[in-house]
């Protein structure tokens, strides 16, 4: 009997090899080919490194004392998708490029098998996608299809149904609320308006629930420069900075006197309270927060460049900020798919997306070769599968079989 058909390296003559490892050297020519790497036009040809793809039999000096290498298959050319990939025609049914080039699997039009699409009517709050080649649905963070209906789409929210706290079929005793996805509060807190609070120090919630500390001042003098009485112990009675002053100096007098969120007219913080009293960034280094993370703290890492309040860069590698900051590698001419701007070195040059190279040579069309796809250049420039006999490339390997007469000795 035949095995199925496998992604594995081309048989230059339509006959039987005899192999030990038969991916080894296919899958060295792929990784090389899909590497990104740097374009020198007009020198194409085959890619260093690559695979010629003929079989061999490893140097007995190779095989480790004791290894058996048992029996070894002969594998041929074959013409057949290997599951779980297949050639699918689009919607208008013409044929892709290239054989065997839709992946069942995780292919939104064609989920399981071809035709089947996962781009159905359904609820705006659920999106199908195809999974191990079912169309399934992706909820939000914040949702779960727990009914495994698609019509009412991701109809629970983890965060606050007591009947799926945390996750589906996860429910809470009687009585007890689901609060952030957990039943109830933690020793020490309580539950107030869907929140855990401690009440001995929540400023909203100040020795019970809805008692805010802001409108219930305590009749005393008036609190030192950008303080207030917040909660302590229950009560509002303890003097607290409000929103990001600080008091540095430890000195009452004067109140909370740093705030710790203002910005120079660059845009940085205080270098010398950098995200805290007393912190203090070290020669070269800019106080503020990058954009995005909530932290303010001293920036910017070994290697990095400040470009500005909230960005850092790698003015070796950043195609926005090349050499220079501010600097974008832009303007390229759109030769063709597959291509894109980089920056090498501090300067400005073109690359090949991830498994697509310039075989040809040929700047006008780019990056032409899918090195995945292309039986003609499969893995890698040059290396060609059985095309005459309708052998494939998958995933830079060229597809082949067991061959007439199975396992040899």
């Amino acid at each position: 009997m035949r095995t199925p058909p496998q992604i594995g390296p081309r048989p230059w003559r339509r006959r039987a090899f005899t192999v030990v490892v038969v991916l080894a050297s296919t899958l060295a020519a792929a990784s090389c080919g899909q590497e990104e790497r740097l374009l020198v036009f007009g020198a194409g040809g085959e890619d260093a490194g690559a695979s010629p793809g003929s079989f061999g039999t490893p140097d007995a000096a190779s095989l480790e004392a004791g290894d058996d290498a048992g029996p070894s298959l002969a594998l041929c050319a074959s013409a057949e998708c290997p599951a779980p990939y297949a050639t699918c025609p689009s919607s208008s049914g013409t044929l892709p490029r290239y054989k065997c080039s839709t992946n069942l699997a995780s292919d939104r039009d064609n989920c399981g098998e071809c035709g089947n699409s996962c781009a159905v009517q359904a609820p705006s709050s659920v999106r199908l996608e195809c999974v191990e080649g079912q169309c399934t649905a992706l909820c939000p963070l914040d949702r779960l299809n727990c009914n495994g209906v698609i019509d009412d789409g991701c109809e629970t929210n983890p965060l606050t149904d007591p009947k799926h706290c945390g996750g589906c079929g996860l429910a809470c005793a009687p009585g007890v609320a689901c609060i952030d996805g957990t039943c109830g509060c933690p020793p020490g807190k309580v539950a107030c308006n869907g929140s855990c609070v401690d009440l001995a120090s929540d400023d909203a919630h100040c020795g019970a629930c809805g008692v805010d500390c802001t409108s219930n001042q305590p009749d005393a003098a008036s609190p030192p420069d950008n303080m207030f009485y917040g909660c302590g112990n229950g009560t509002c009675n303890t003097l607290k900075c409000r929103g990001s002053w600080a008091n540095c100096n430890g000195d009452l007098s004067d109140g909370c006197e740093v705030n710790l969120a203002a910005r120079d007219a660059s845009g940085f913080n205080d270098p010398n309270n950098c995200g805290g009293c007393g912190v203090v960034c070290a020669p070269g280094k800019k106080c503020f927060e990058i954009f995005g993370t909530g932290t303010v703290k001293c920036q910017c890492p070994a290697g990095e460049t400040v470009c500005g309040a909230g960005s850092c860069a790698d003015l070796q590698s950043d195609p926005n900020n090349c050499g220079s900051c501010g600097y974008r590698c832009g303007g390229i001419p759109p030769y063709g798919q597959g291509m894109r701007a980089t920056c090498d070195r501090g300067r400005c040059a073109l690359a090949c997306d991830d498994g697509r190279s310039d075989c040809n040579g040929n700047i006008e069309d780019g990056c032409e070769a899918d090195l995945l796809r292309d039986p003609r250049n499969c893995g890698g420039c040059g290396v060609s599968c059985d095309v005459a006999a309708g052998q494939p490339c998958v995933n830079g390997a060229c597809v082949t079989e067991e061959c007439e007469g199975g396992v040899t000795k």
